[in-house]
């Protein structure tokens, strides 16, 4: 599995930190938030043959304080 987890976001979050991106907000009156961050998900193929491990994974995501999950339902008709 080499889903996005919480070590790989707080790395994103590090980097913006260290670059100065976040602070620098302060100063230009620019809002960053809500912060979008990189998640590399599960295929469709994982969520047809691992579901429970991509429930889990979602699951162990929202757990995380000060995180946010936005869905998206995509119908296939046909």
């Amino acid at each position: 599995m080499t889903w996005t987890g919480s070590n790989e976001l707080k790395a994103q979050l590090t980097r913006q930190w260290e670059r100065g991106e976040l602070l620098r907000d302060l100063v230009d009156e620019h809002s960053r938030f809500p912060l979008r961050l990189s998640l590399k998900t599960p295929t469709s193929g994982d969520i047809t043959h691992r579901f429970d491990e991509v429930r889990r994974w979602v699951m162990a995501l929202e757990s995380i304080a000060g995180i946010r999950i936005e869905r998206q339902e995509i119908r296939i008709d046909g």
